[in-house]
């Protein structure tokens, strides 16, 4: 694949928020965009491939830049088929510009298009970047808070491993799924109508524990869509792989 791109020096803006997978993602989608609509047509397992890190990573990486609105995707349930990926806000700047008129005496400048047009939009780069950062703290204070408030474990502190888990969480599922989890699993181990009483901290609660733990394992047990309240009642057969690993001792809230 030859010739070039437009990319502007605004991407410096974002690179802290991104990972380096992110970073290495959102760089390939803007040398494969269509240079009209800005789309990509491909495989998660094709993208995987072409920046040289694994599928879940891949996956992961594409699923939070759509969250922090850099992309949108248009995805299939079968991973050999392909997803449709939009870059929001790409601009053709050639094609959508407008042009100084020949007849005015102006000799037009496709050049000078294109830096005012990058001017404004990395004005509003910068904008979004606030924007960005301060939706990005908002969301882990309401994690934070309703884990607090479920009386599970509580937390004196919003640590990096907290805030790493909750990336991982949320590139996987949408703010209100966790959230309910969350208030399932507070009532499971804080009701006597319930056998498993296994307190976790809240970054083991999200993505599980010990060499062998399945990726969200443990919040994908507590999910509205698992039914944990059905699941974890007195009367229900004790066949999950968390009660075989942590039994039904009734652990106290603990403070961290």
């Amino acid at each position: 694949m030859n010739g070039y791109v437009q990319l502007r020096r605004g991407i410096l803006d974002h690179l802290p928020t991104m990972s380096g997978t992110e970073a290495k993602a959102y760089v390939a989608l803007l040398c494969l965009a269509d240079f009209k609509t800005g789309k990509v047509h491909t495989t998660v397992t094709k993208m995987s491939e072409q920046i040289g890190v694994g599928y879940r990573i891949t996956m992961l990486a594409l699923n939070r830049l759509e969250l922090m609105k850099y992309i949108k995707m248009n995805k299939t349930k079968n991973q050999w088929k392909d997803t449709e990926i939009t870059i929001n806000k790409y601009v053709n700047a050639y094609a959508d510009m407008e042009v100084p008129s020949v007849e005015a005496g102006v000799v037009p400048s496709v050049e000078a298009g294109v830096e005012a047009q990058a001017s404004d939009q990395a004005k509003q780069a910068s904008k979004n970047l606030e924007e960005l950062k301060e939706l990005k703290e908002s969301t882990y204070t309401t994690i934070f808070n309703a884990w607090n408030s479920a009386k599970v474990t509580n937390h004196k502190k919003l640590s990096k491993d907290i805030r790493l888990a909750m990336d991982e969480a949320l590139a996987e599922y949408e703010l209100d799924d966790i959230l309910g989890a969350i208030k399932n699993y507070g009532i499971i181990v804080n009701s006597s109508s319930y056998y498993f009483q296994y307190r976790w901290r809240l970054e083991q609660f999200i993505k599980g524990g010990g060499k062998d733990r399945l990726p969200l394992g443990n919040l994908k047990t507590f999910l509205d869509e698992s039914k944990p309240l059905d699941n974890f009642k007195h009367d229900k057969e004790k066949t999950s792989s968390i009660d075989a690993k942590y039994g039904t001792a009734n652990f106290p809230i603990i403070n961290r």
